[in-house]
C-alpha cells in the first residue's frame, strides 16, 4: 500500500502565455533555469514522495522525453495520457488507484515552495477527505475562492467570475490538494471536468473538506506578467523567505481604529465598515516589502451577542473585497470573540469568559507565531489602544501607536513609537533603517575615537519637528546593533501647566536648574531617575533608573536640549531638528486635537502664542548644532 502519490497536472495548453507556449508545454517553461515541473518533482522528492504521476496531453512528448522514467531524479514517474483535454479533474478517471491511499495534486502552472509535511499533517490531523492549500492573493477578483469556518472546514466554493456587486473572502484555492483516492475514484469517466467548478462544490456537501491556510509561496505563472513576477520572486529568494522553515517578520495590525473607523461603537454589520483612506496604499506597501500583514483583533461583538460568527465573517469579507479590488491582501486574521465581563441580558454566555486570547493576553500572537514561524523581534505591532501596545511589549514586539481610534489614550504603558496615521507608521517601519543610517555612521565613527564613555548626543529643535521620533529611532537602531543606548527626554523637567505663568517663554516652561544639576550628576556617575508620561493625562506611567556607565551612547532630546551649556559642552554630536512653519502648524493642530481635544480656535491661539514666546528662541539654538536635520529630510510623517 502506498500512502501518498504525487500527481502533477501538465495537460493544459497555456494559451494565456501566448508565443511562449507555441513550441513548449506551459509546465516546461523554465524558472531560474529549471522547468516548472522539475521544481514540483524536487518538492515532492524532498518530502519523501517518490511515486509521481504526470497528466499530459498538449505536446506530451516534450515532457516525457525530458523526464523519462524519473530515475535521474530518484523517483518513479508514470504518465497519464488524456485522449483529449479533460480539465483539471477529468484525467483522474483514467487512473487505477488500487493500492494507493491518497494523492497530492499539484497544478502545473503554479510555482510552489511550501512545507509539504505540514500540509500532510494537517490533512491527517483533521481526518479529512480532502485538504486544499488556500491563501489570500493580490487578485482575488479573478481567482477561485473558498469560504472556511473557524474549524478550518470548507463550507463554500466561490468560482470565478465574481459578481462585481458582491463581497467575498480573499481565500484563494492555491492549486495544491491532498485528496483520498476513494473520493477521486468517483470521478466520471472521460468527461472534461474541473475540480473547482464541477466537483468540489458538489463534494463539499457530503465529504469533509478542510482549508490549509498558508502564507508560503504558491503563485500562478499562467500569464506573461505573472510569469515575470514569479521569475523575479524566485531570483530574490522570496519563495525561500516565505517558507515555513524561515523565520519571518510581520507587521501586525489591529482592526478597529487602525484599518477602519469605528466611531466609538462596535462594527456589527458590513455596512458599518468604513475603511480609512490611507489603508489601501499602506497595506500595498507592506505587501511589496519583506513583511507579512497579519490582522489581530478583539471582537467582543460575539460575546455581547451583537453579531454572529457568520456576520463577523461577512464584515471581514467586505474588508477583503475592498482591499482585493485594489490588489491588496491581508495574509492572515486572528480574532478573539470573547469578553470577560458578564451581566448583560443579551450576552452569549459561551463566550463571556476570561480567555487567553483577548489582547493584551498573548494567545492570538502566539498562535500566529506557531502557524507561520514569526520572528517577533523583527516584527512590529501597529495599534490604537493600550491592549495592543501591552500585548506587543509583553512579547518583545516593537509597538507603534496611532493617534486615531482610541489614540492610545489613558494607557498604562506607552508605545515605543507614536504616529498620526497608518500611512506614517507604515512609512517609518519600512524606511527607518535607511533614514537614520547617515546618523548611525556618524555615531559609529565617533565611537571609534578614544573618548570617555558614553558618547553624548543632543537633539534639539522646534516643537513637532520630529525630535522624539528621530531620537527613538536612533536608540532603537543602535540597540539592534548591540550599541547600548539611554534616551533622556527633557520633557520630564517641564513645569506643570498649573504652575506656569501665561507670560512664560519656552525656556521658563522648563526647570532648567534641575536639568543642569541632575544631568551633571548623571554624567559624573550618579543614578538618574527618568520618567515616562501618558501625555494625554500628564501622569507618570513608568520610572527607570539609568547609569551613564551602563551605556555606549546617551541621547538627550528636547526643545531646550541645545540651549544648556552643560549639555552642549558634553555632547559629541549635536543635531537640530528643523521644520517649516506651515508643517509645524498642521502637526500642532493634529497633536492638540489628539492630546487635549481643543477646538481649532483654541489651537490657533496657542500656535500664535508659540510663535511669540518659542519660535525665535528655539531657532536661535540652531547655531549650537553640529548638523541640522530637516523634517522633510527625515520624512517623519
Amino acid at each position: 500500500m502506498i500512502d501518498y502519490v504525487g500527481i502533477i497536472l501538465a495537460g493544459g495548453k497555456g494559451t494565456r502565455l501566448g508565443a511562449l507556449t507555441h513550441d513548449l508545454p506551459k509546465p516546461m517553461i523554465k524558472i531560474q533555469g529549471m522547468p516548472l515541473i522539475e521544481h514540483h518533482i524536487h518538492l515532492l522528492k524532498s518530502y519523501g514522495i517518490n511515486h509521481i504521476m504526470i497528466t499530459v496531453n498538449h505536446q506530451a512528448s516534450i515532457i516525457e522525453d525530458y523526464f523519462k522514467s524519473g530515475a535521474s531524479w530518484g523517483v518513479t514517474i508514470h504518465y497519464i495520457h488524456e485522449p483529449l483535454p479533460l480539465g483539471t479533474a477529468g484525467a483522474f478517471s483514467l487512473i487505477n488507484f488500487s493500492g494507493i491511499s491518497n494523492a497530492i495534486i499539484l497544478y502545473g502552472d503554479i510555482y510552489m515552495n511550501f512545507h509539504l509535511r505540514k500540509f500532510i499533517d494537517f490533512y491527517e490531523l483533521n481526518h479529512a477527505d480532502a485538504a486544499l492549500a488556500v491563501h489570500p492573493n493580490d487578485h482575488p477578483y479573478d481567482s477561485d475562492l473558498v469560504r472556511i469556518d473557524e474549524t478550518y472546514k470548507v463550507i463554500e466554493f466561490i468560482s470565478k467570475p465574481h459578481d462585481h456587486l458582491s463581497i467575498y473572502p480573499n481565500m484563494v484555492n492555491a492549486g495544491a490538494y491532498i485528496i483520498s483516492t476513494s473520493l477521486l475514484s468517483k470521478i466520471p469517466k472521460n468527461n472534461a471536468l474541473d475540480f473547482g467548478k464541477d466537483l468540489f462544490p458538489i463534494w463539499v456537501h457530503d465529504h469533509h473538506f478542510v482549508g490549509y491556510s498558508t502564507v508560503e509561496y504558491l503563485k500562478d505563472m499562467g500569464t506573461p506578467k505573472r510569469l515575470d513576477q514569479v521569475s523575479h520572486d524566485v531570483q530574490i529568494k522570496k519563495d525561500i523567505q516565505l517558507h515555513f522553515s524561515t523565520k519571518k517578520p510581520v507587521i501586525f495590525l489591529d482592526r478597529d481604529g487602525v484599518i477602519n473607523d469605528h466611531q466609538n461603537t462596535y462594527v456589527t454589520h458590513p455596512d458599518e465598515l468604513i475603511v480609512f483612506d490611507d489603508v489601501i496604499d499602506s497595506i500595498k506597501k507592506i505587501n511589496q516589502s519583506r513583511y507579512l500583514t497579519i490582522l489581530v483583533t478583539n471582537q467582543p461583538i460575539i460575546a455581547r451577542n451583537l453579531a454572529s460568527f457568520d456576520m463577523l465573517g461577512l464584515i471581514h469579507d467586505k474588508l477583503d473585497t475592498i482591499l482585493g479590488n485594489s490588489g491588496v491582501k491581508i495574509d492572515a486574521k486572528y480574532v478573539c470573540p470573547h469578553h470577560p465581563d458578564s451581566g448583560f441580558p443579551e450576552e452569549n454566555k459561551d463566550y463571556k469568559i476570561d480567555c487567553g486570547c483577548r489582547k493584551p493576553k498573548p494567545g492570538l500572537l502566539d498562535q500566529a507565531k506557531r502557524d507561520h514561524n514569526i520572528d517577533f523581534e523583527r516584527s512590529f505591532f501597529i495599534g490604537d489602544s493600550w491592549r495592543d501596545i501591552h500585548a506587543a511589549q509583553n512579547l518583545g514586539i516593537p509597538s507603534i501607536g496611532l493617534k486615531r481610534g482610541e489614540g492610545c489614550k489613558g494607557a498604562p504603558c506607552r508605545p515605543d513609537f507614536l504616529f498620526q496615521s497608518l500611512s506614517e507608521a507604515t512609512h517609518w517601519v519600512l524606511n527607518h533603517d535607511t533614514m537614520v543610517q547617515p546618523f548611525i555612521d556618524d555615531i559609529q565613527l565617533m565611537l571609534e575615537k578614544p573618548l570617555s564613555k558614553p558618547l553624548i548626543i543632543a537633539i534639539g529643535g522646534q516643537s513637532q519637528s520630529g525630535k522624539s521620533t528621530v531620537s527613538k529611532t536612533l536608540s532603537f537602531c543602535l540597540n539592534k546593533k548591540k550599541i547600548t543606548t539611554h534616551l533622556i527626554e527633557c520633557d520630564q523637567w517641564i513645569i506643570p501647566k498649573d504652575h506656569r505663568k501665561n507670560s512664560d517663554t519656552v525656556v521658563e516652561r522648563f526647570q532648567l536648574n534641575h536639568i543642569n544639576s541632575e544631568l551633571d550628576a548623571f554624567l559624573s556617575g550618579q543614578p538618574l531617575k527618568t520618567l515616562q508620561f501618558d501625555v494625554t493625562r500628564s501622569t507618570v506611567i513608568h520610572e527607570s533608573i539609568l547609569m551613564a556607565s551602563d551605556a555606549d551612547v546617551v541621547i538627550i532630546e528636547g526643545v531646550v536640549a541645545l540651549m544648556l551649556p552643560s549639555i552642549r559642552q558634553s555632547a559629541g554630536i549635536r543635531y537640530f531638528m528643523d521644520i517649516d512653519k506651515p508643517t509645524q502648524r498642521q502637526r500642532l493642530q493634529s497633536y492638540y486635537h489628539w492630546k487635549d481635544d481643543l477646538t481649532d480656535d483654541q489651537i490657533k491661539s496657542l500656535y500664535e502664542k508659540r510663535q511669540i514666546d518659542e519660535w525665535d528662541i528655539v531657532q536661535e539654538s540652531r547655531k549650537n548644532a553640529s548638523k541640522t536635520i530637516s523634517f522633510n529630510q527625515f520624512i517623519v510623517g
